[in-house]
Parts: C-alpha cells; sequence; structure tokens
C-alpha cells in the first residue's frame, strides 16, 4: 500500500555526483510497520539550457543508472528500502532538490538489481511474462533508461492500449498486469533497456486495464479529475505522455497533479509515473497539459486504509491475493 506524507519532506543532499546514504526513518516520519519504499521526486531549478543528472537506489544495490533531469524539470522515482536505508545521487546541489512525497508499505515489493524485461523486437507490442519475478500482484513498475529520443510504452497484455510514452531521458511507467502476470512492451529502439523494479499487490491499488484519458484543463486553471474509487482511494496513479522532443525540453509546456482543493504548485516539465494523494472524495486535479504536447492518463489508485484492503483481497504469507 501506498500513503501519501501529509507534506513533502526535503532529503538534503550536501554532496554532488556521489550515492549518498540515507536511514528512511531519519528522513521521513514512517509507521512502526515495515516500509518497503518510499517515492522520491527530482526537481531540476535551472531555467537555461543545461540538464542535471539524478538517480535512487535501494542500499547495498549496485544499480548504476542515473537519469537526466531537464531544465525546470521534475521526475517522479519509486526507490526501494533494504536495512531501513535507500541512496541517491544528484549532479548539482544548487538547482537540484530531492523531496520524499510517500512510501510504500510491506506488501509491495521492490528489487535490489533492476530486472531486465526488454523486447526482443523494436517498434512492435511484445507480450512478456513477468512471473518468474512476480509471485503475486496487480501491477508492475517499469523503468526506461533510454538516453536517446524515442518511444516506450507497457500495458497489461488483455489491454487494447496502444500509448506510447516519449522520451530521451528515463522514466517511469506503471501499468497493471493480467490474470496471469503477463504485460506488453513496446520498445522504439532495443539499445537502452526495459527493467522491472517493483510491483504492487491486490488490495494494495485497483489498476484499470485500458487507461482513461483525464486530459481536460487548460493552461493557468487547474480542472478536477474524475472521482476515483468508492471512498477508498488515497492515492491516484497517473501516466504522463509528452510528445515534445527530448531535445526540445527546454521551454516545454510545463503542468501539475495535486489533490483537489490543495494551493501547493509544483508546476515541472514531466514524463513517466505521477502519484498524487487525492482529497476524501479520491478526485485529484490537474494544470497546465495542452492535447498538442503532453496527455495525462489515469492508470488507477492506491486505496487508503485496512478496510479496503480487506475489501480487495486477503492476507497470505507475504503478499496480498484476490
Amino acid at each position: 500500500m501506498y500513503t501519501p506524507l501529509t507534506a513533502r519532506v526535503e532529503i538534503v543532499v550536501t554532496e554532488a555526483n556521489a550515492w549518498k546514504t540515507f536511514t528512511a526513518s531519519e528522513e521521513v516520519d514512517l509507521p512502526a510497520s515495515s516500509v518497503s519504499g518510499l517515492l522520491l521526486e527530482f526537481e531540476n531549478s535551472y531555467g537555461g539550457t543545461l540538464w542535471r543528472k539524478c538517480a535512487a537506489r535501494m542500499y547495498g544495490s549496485n544499480d548504476s543508472y542515473v537519469a537526466r533531469i531537464a531544465p525546470v524539470g521534475g521526475i517522479a522515482w519509486p526507490v526501494g528500502i533494504s536495512d531501513g536505508k535507500f541512496q541517491v545521487n544528484i549532479s548539482d546541489l544548487t538547482y537540484i532538490k530531492v523531496y520524499a512525497v510517500g512510501y510504500f508499505t510491506a506488501s509491495d515489493h521492490f528489487f535490489s538489481e533492476p530486472i531486465d524485461v526488454s523486447p526482443s523486437s523494436a517498434t512492435t507490442w511484445t507480450e512478456t511474462d513477468l512471473s518468474p519475478y512476480v509471485p503475486a500482484g496487480v501491477g508492475a513498475i517499469i523503468r526506461v533508461t533510454a538516453t536517446a529520443d524515442n518511444y516506450y510504452g507497457a500495458r497489461a497484455a488483455d489491454s487494447t492500449d496502444a500509448i506510447t510514452y516519449r522520451t530521451g531521458f528515463g522514466l517511469f511507467i506503471f501499468t497493471k498486469l493480467d490474470e496471469s502476470l503477463m504485460v506488453d512492451l513496446y520498445a522504439g529502439s532495443l539499445t537502452p533497456g526495459m527493467q522491472l523494479i517493483g510491483y504492487v499487490v491486490y488490495g494494495s491499488a485497483v489498476l484499470d486495464t485500458n487507461l482513461t484519458d483525464v486530459d481536460g484543463a487548460t493552461s493557468d486553471v487547474y480542472a478536477d479529475f474524475a472521482a476515483l474509487g468508492s471512498g477508498d482511494a488515497g492515492a491516484g496513479i497517473y501516466n504522463v505522455v509528452t510528445y515534445t522532443p527530448a531535445t526540445s525540453y527546454v521551454g516545454a509546456t510545463k503542468f501539475d497533479i495535486r489533490p483537489n482543493g490543495s494551493t501547493t504548485e509544483t508546476q515541472l516539465v514531466r514524463a513517466g509515473l505521477m502519484i498524487s494523494a487525492c482529497d476524501s472524495g479520491g478526485v485529484c486535479e490537474g494544470l497546465g497539459h495542452s492535447g498538442a504536447t503532453i496527455k495525462i492518463y489515469q492508470v488507477g489508485y492506491f486505496t487508503k486504509n485496512v478496510a479496503a484492503l480487506i475489501r480487495y483481497g486477503c492476507m497470505m504469507g507475504d503478499y496480498w491475493v484476490g
């Protein structure tokens, strides 16, 4: 289960271009129960043309991937926790800030080393079996380690969606699994990898087989998205598609997703996964996305309480199953 923090917490990094270790409970007010991961947000406030770099990984991992972050850009980065710790790496201490915005509890799982699940063929949807890595799950978190501009996608194997995500700097995609733990993956190029970094289980999240286009807000005006769930939604899950070439991200459309009624604004250039707390009625709102350059798709939502977990599944060992 994912729980958004009441207010985001800055993770203060004091050395650039190095893997710095943090104890999660010393940075964030966490529950006594086991926590498997955090959702971090990297923000680059630099308004010029230079890109910066950022990364996060589980403590003890050998994962060396570092993503690029656009000027006035942001990346949501789910990271696992091991021995209560995680690591962060940023290339600039002046312009890049790191924030914790929520946490995952132990029923959801992160891998210490990303698992390569790259399709064998480019520019076609390839059915991929994740059951060797996911014993029971409803959703998978896929990371694209792109270094050049291209399109990538992930969907449940029984989905009819044909949504691909343009990126040249790396991104995360949240996708539902079908009942056989299968997904379809799409890669415009086979050179960068597509990696499985974790999964969420039944009861933790309710995900849609076919995503819903929630684009509708206009520049500088927040608009409500449709309510999620039936009183059980704690956070909305969205995948963001940008049609702007990665080489043109400077000056690209900035946007935001937040709980309905919030006054906090974080308008950034983004692509891929975004998770936002909902209001008590399950409503999020968005700003600044233009249909010509950006589309925002509703993936589903994380449940917010134990009653919701009982409603969707039962506990068996370390996993929730339906």
